[in-house]
């Protein structure tokens, strides 16, 4: 990864190849948040029409993870900016606990007219999960629909903010129901 910032001096954030322990493909590529790919999330509907063309093109499901590209965003599990990035964007937002920081700051950097790569020459083994694995489905979407909020707070239309905090405790109350029917680790 060094050497990749060193030989793309435009790069200014990247991430690698992310595979599970078996040696599969993780996804950590993603496009943009939209209105649409996070109200499917929200409301559980992607449970049901995973290839729902928003959640297909927010998931990236025909990213070719075999060559280095430009990308929207790549996964916080893995993720290196250079170190003039800082300069030009400032820290990451500590306003976000978890989830979407790396999102927030991907979005800064496309606003600034910054590149980000996905590597794929360079690798980790991924372990999903494991600290997150061990909450219940609740306490999670409290994490993720704060963070959510906050994001859309940041970088949507003040109309499509008021959709998703008004779907947040839709999206609550849909885990709250489904926490007892489900052990720690289950989605």
């Amino acid at each position: 990864m060094v050497g990749f910032f060193k030989s793309r001096r435009d790069a200014c954030i990247a991430g690698c190849a992310h595979k599970n322990p078996d040696n599969s493909v993780q996804p950590s590529v993603r496009a943009n948040p939209t209105l649409s790919s996070q109200l499917l999330i929200l409301l559980k509907i992607h449970k049901i029409f995973p290839s729902a063309p928003p959640l297909k093109k927010y998931l990236q499901k025909d990213f070719d993870y075999s060559k280095t590209q430009k990308v929207r965003q790549v996964a916080g599990s893995f993720f290196m900016f250079s170190r003039k990035t800082p300069e030009t964007l400032g820290l990451l937002d500590e306003s976000f606990f978890i989830w979407f920081e790396e999102v927030d700051y991907c979005a800064r950097a496309q606003d600034a007219g910054l590149k980000i790569y996905y590597v794929s020459d360079a690798e980790i083994i991924h372990h999903q999960a494991q600290s997150f694995n061990q909450l219940y489905s609740f306490t999670k979407q409290r994490m993720f629909n704060k963070s959510l909020v906050h994001y859309f707070k940041k970088h949507a239309s003040p109309m499509s903010y008021s959709i998703i905090l008004f779907a947040s405790p839709i999206s609550l109350f849909l885990s709250l129901i489904m926490t007892p029917f489900l052990k720690p680790g289950k989605k």
